[in-house]
């Protein structure tokens, strides 16, 4: 069954969740539309550089191209750019939330427990929209869209699932470039496992066609870009940020390079900080197998993310893991049967995307997506177990508020816990601008995310921080070095600087726990 069958089989169910998460949706964009971090800020950046038509600047290797894109029309007609990328994110979850729904019909569910696991759906997805501006929400939806072609017995038998789960791979990868491995690895797989589990001849002929077509499709959606960001940088790359984050991964990692190799001038001439691309900056290169000291570090940085990838799933619901091991009994044994089951294709998916991370550093957002498919699998579990066991409508009913409770308490919780986030800073940067109008290089002595913000917000360049235990001729030689032309300072480490003592403290110490020192003449 398509999407658009299902929504017009179900059309004032699917209406009625939409519309009330986009209400819901609406009336918290109050309390979160100052929201800002550092990535959205490169987000929001590239896509000002494709309006200008700077595409030197904009193509880039660490940030994929999608989240910009999406920007583009919005800050075409000049609507504040923080709203923007509150207002795609919204989007975003609408169509996620889609998604999730459409993908429910490939469990075994009852019509009750379905709408209650819609209803469940919508504060989780809207404490997604709202958690700062990222990617990784974009890369829920179109996981969800693929894996609800994907798991579908349908797949078999039409060629055009092939394509469709193409397509859906090269806008995973134009999200992410962790969507380029993810795809090609998980399509792969469950090419097979649709192959194994299908021992007849024409159902395989058509499983090798869709498999053939959705990576030609995916290739050329992909190999594009790549085309693009390898030409950049002058080797074959299909993205610069594995290859950084993995060398921060390394034995001698001393900290992300803005907070451990002093300042450095940002990575575009349109840039606002070297965060816009911070593989410009050399971090090295090891290898796992270089030595045994190396190899062990690896292993043992393995271990820990898996043990922090099941902490990140249980943080959602304590319920998670038993979930998670319902969901394992109800494979076995393994047959043909239950190798196309959705649950085991559930699992599958979510082994290969926590699997993919082990190397890195495991961040709770790049887990999201499991969080969805811990609802999906609860409810299907309750619905296979109390049908099973006949149980009366009592037990049902305790069963399901339960579960409505654990899954209900993380995204509640963290929506009021994120309420105004940034709004301290967009303040302080608006009173920056009344009292000073400042332009050229910035530097400060600490606070390296709120200078940014700040930098962000009032359109100068930020070149990071010196720190505070420099004395005054090191100071002065630093700023110096750097063409540094304001000098932040947040609290109160300027007291005893008779360097700063010469320069003008533009900010006239209005901004409470802000000074700033200009420290070239006005014009």
């Amino acid at each position: 069954m398509t999407a658009s069958n299902i929504f017009n089989k179900k059309k004032p169910t699917f209406l009625l969740v939409l519309g009330l998460y986009s209400a819901m949706g609406l009336c918290l964009l109050p309390f979160f539309m100052y929201q800002i971090n550092p990535d959205g800020i490169s987000y929001i950046s590239v896509a000002r550089q494709y309006l200008r038509g700077d595409f030197t600047s904009a193509i880039n290797g660490y940030w994929g191209p999608l989240m910009s894109w999406l920007f583009m029309p919005f800050l075409f007609l000049q609507i504040p750019p923080l709203l923007v990328a509150k207002l795609v994110s919204l989007i975003v979850g609408f169509f996620t939330l889609y998604a999730a729904m459409v993908l429910s019909y490939h469990f075994q569910l009852s019509a009750r427990l379905r709408a209650v696991m819609f209803f469940v759906f919508i504060p989780l997805i809207l404490y997604f929209s709202m958690s700062g501006i990222t990617p990784d929400l974009l890369m829920i939806c179109l996981s969800l869209f693929y894996c609800s072609v994907i798991f579908s017995s349908d797949y078999s038998r039409r060629i055009r699932h092939g394509v469709t789960c193409g397509a859906i791979g090269g806008f995973l990868y134009l999200t992410k470039s962790y969507g380029f491995p993810f795809f090609i690895t998980h399509f792969l797989v469950f090419n097979a496992l649709h192959y194994f589990s299908n021992p007849e001849k024409d159902r395989r002929t058509i499983i090798g066609k869709n498999m053939l077509l959705g990576l030609v499709v995916f290739l050329v959606i992909s190999g594009t870009w790549i085309a693009l960001i390898s030409a950049k940088y002058g080797e074959i790359t299909i993205g610069t940020a594995g290859s950084y984050n993995f060398a921060l991964a390394s034995p001698d990692y001393r900290g992300l390079p803005m907070f451990s190799h002093g300042l450095q001038a940002p990575s575009s001439p349109s840039a606002s900080t070297v965060w816009e691309d911070p593989t410009i900056d050399d971090t090295g290169t090891w290898n796992p197998l270089e030595s045994f000291d190396y190899f062990i570090h690896f292993l043992a940085r393995i271990s820990n993310n898996i043990q922090r990838s099941i902490l990140l799933v249980v943080v959602f619901s304590p319920l998670s893991m038993a979930i998670g091991l319902g969901a394992i009994l109800l494979c076995l044994p393994l047959t043909r049967e239950t190798m196309k089951s959705s649950v085991f294709f559930s699992l599958i998916t979510v082994l290969i995307l926590h699997a993919g991370y082990l190397p890195f550093y495991v961040m709770l957002r790049y887990v999201w997506i499991s969080h969805v498919f811990i609802v999906l699998l609860g409810y299907h579990l309750v619905h296979v177990t109390f049908g099973a066991l006949n149980a009366n409508r009592t037990r049902m009913f305790v069963v399901m508020t339960i579960l409505l409770l654990s899954f209900l308490y993380m995204p509640v919780t963290h929506l009021f816990r994120l309420a105004n986030t940034g709004k301290a800073i967009y303040l302080m940067s608006r009173e920056l601008r009344a009292e000073c109008d400042i332009a050229g290089n910035a530097a400060s002595n600490v606070n390296w995310e709120d200078t940014a913000f700040l930098a962000f917000h009032n359109g100068f360049k930020y070149l990071g921080t010196t720190g505070n235990d420099l004395d005054d001729d090191e100071l002065e030689e630093t700023l110096t070095h750097h063409e540094v032309d304001y000098f932040v300072v947040w609290g109160n480490a300027d007291d005893n600087s008779e360097f700063l003592d010469e320069y003008e403290e533009i900010t006239a110490e209005e901004i409470d726990g802000l000074r700033i020192y200009q420290l070239v003449d006005s014009d």
